[in-house]
């Protein structure tokens, strides 16, 4: 998993766009620092 956020984290940064940090303390911390407004999007996976 964590290769794939590490992954995930690399693509939004070329795309100049907000990602998902995670749940908790920790991820609101760090996703306070990345500012900017953006938009949300939902990735689904179907089993």
């Amino acid at each position: 998993m964590q290769d794939f956020t590490e992954q995930l984290e690399l693509e939004a940064k070329k795309l100049e766009e907000d990602y998902f940090m995670g749940t908790g303390k920790m991820a609101g911390d760090r996703a306070g620092v990345t500012g900017g407004n953006g938009e949300l999007y939902y990735l689904l996976l179907k089993e």
